[in-house]
This record gives C-alpha cells, sequence and structure tokens, in this order.
C-alpha cells in the first residue's frame, strides 16, 4: 500500500518534491533492516527483498526523469552520477542476499533430506504400530456401531409388532362395540314398540271405565265387579287360613 502510494509522486514530477529522498531513506533502512535479519525466516527475506525490489526500480525510474530535466529540477551531474552509483550498491547487496539466502535454503533443504533418509528402524515400527492400533480402533468403533444399529433396528422391528398387536386389539373391540350396539338398537326398537301398544292399550281401557262411570249400568258393573272381587277373596282367605 505504501509503494502504491508513492508511485503517482514520481509520475507527476512534480518539482517540488523529489521522490529519491525519501526513497533512498526506506530503501538503506530496509537494507538494514535485511542485512541484521538474524531470526527472519527464508519467506520474511525474500518478502523484504521484493518490496525493496520495487523501491530501487522507483529509484532508477526518477533518476531517469531527472536526467532528462536536470536543469528544470536543478540537480546536477554529479548528483545524477552518485544516485546512479547507490542504486547499483544497492541492488549489488541484494544479489549478494539472495545468493547467502539460497545457498543457506540449499543446506537446510539437504541436511532436511539426510536427517530423513536417517530415519531409525524404530521409528518406522512406532508409526507401523500406531497406525496399526488406529486401524484396529477403528474397525473396532465401526463394529461398535454396526452392533449399536442392529439392537436399534430390532427394536424398532419389537415396537411396531407390539403397535400392530394393539391396533389389531382397538378394531377388533371396536367392532365387537359395533355389534353389540346394533343389537341394543333393535331390543330398544322393540321395547319402543311394546310401550307403544301397553300405552294404546291403557288409553282404551280408560276410556272404557270413564264410559262405565259415566253410565248408571256401567257404575252397577263395577259395583257388581269390586262385590265378586271382595267375596273371592274372602273366599280365599277361608281355604287358606281355616283348618
Amino acid at each position: 500500500i505504501a509503494i502504491a502510494s508513492r508511485c503517482p509522486v514520481v509520475k507527476r514530477g512534480m518539482a517540488s518534491a523529489d521522490p529519491f529522498v525519501s526513497l533512498k531513506r526506506e530503501v538503506e533502512e530496509s537494507l538494514r533492516e535485511v542485512s541484521s535479519a538474524h531470526n527472519w525466516t527464508s519467506r520474511q527475506i525474500e518478502d523484504a527483498l521484493q518490496r525493496m525490489q520495487w523501491d530501487v526500480d522507483m529509484l532508477e525510474e526518477s533518476i531517469e526523469r531527472v536526467t532528462g530535466n536536470a536543469e528544470k529540477y536543478g540537480i546536477s551531474q554529479d548528483e545524477i552520477s552518485r544516485r546512479r552509483e547507490f542504486v547499483g550498491g544497492v541492488r549489488r547487496k541484494m544479489t549478494t542476499i539472495k545468493a547467502d539466502l539460497t545457498g543457506g535454503y540449499a543446506a537446510d533443504r539437504g541436511g532436511k533430506q539426510r536427517e530423513d533418509l536417517l530415519g531409525t528402524k524404530r521409528e518406522q515400527d512406532e508409526r507401523a504400530r500406531a497406525k496399526a492400533q488406529v486401524s484396529r480402533e477403528n474397525q473396532d468403533f465401526m463394529e461398535t456401531e454396526d452392533q449399536k444399529q442392529k439392537l436399534i433396528i430390532r427394536e424398532q422391528d419389537d415396537a411396531l409388532d407390539d403397535l400392530h398387536l394393539s391396533v389389531t386389539r382397538i378394531g377388533e373391540m371396536g367392532l365387537s362395540i359395533h355389534t353389540e350396539l346394533k343389537e341394543q338398537e333393535v331390543i330398544v326398537d322393540e321395547l319402543a314398540d311394546r310401550t307403544d301398544h301397553a300405552v294404546n292399550n291403557m288409553a282404551d281401557v280408560n276410556r272404557e271405565v270413564q264410559k262405565m262411570l259415566k253410565s248408571k249400568e256401567g257404575r252397577k258393573q263395577l259395583c257388581l265387579i269390586i262385590s265378586l272381587i271382595g267375596a273371592l277373596m274372602v273366599v280365599t282367605s277361608l281355604i287358606f287360613f281355616l283348618p
């Protein structure tokens, strides 16, 4: 981001600001950091050199722009020569750092390869045993999970069988209740018919009694019936109670 923000300064070529001075200061600071970076990784050094490469390229671009218009910027040819020498020296130092970095990387890589080739038989056996142990554990886990699944399926089958039996019993009970209700309905209908018949008979009897009470002959007949019933009761008493 910092490099991108510096690019417009160089391209505009403003007479009031010399980009070489600020870029030179940053390049010197970066070069000191890379040269004294003992704990940096190869990747960090490569990134720093790449940023320095961009700054050095911008320095050269600024020199070329000034060279064509030295009087406009008020810079002498001696100053331009010193700037070119500075850029050349920085490039040589960067080349040396890259060479050292490449050599160190190759040495580290070779040592790592030798260390890998010198791996002991014991380490290989331990890795093999660890791999076999993991394989056994995975196999045991799969078998355990398979047994659990089978048990769950069997329990579900048993539950479904019980549910089927329960539904069958409920259906049979419902059918029995339906049949019983039909039979009770027939009985209730017969009882209602008999009740209606009895009510009609009682109504006829009541009408006949009313007629008898209203007529003299009827009252005489009613008194005669009552007298006969009383005599019948007396005779019955005498038959059962006399010795």
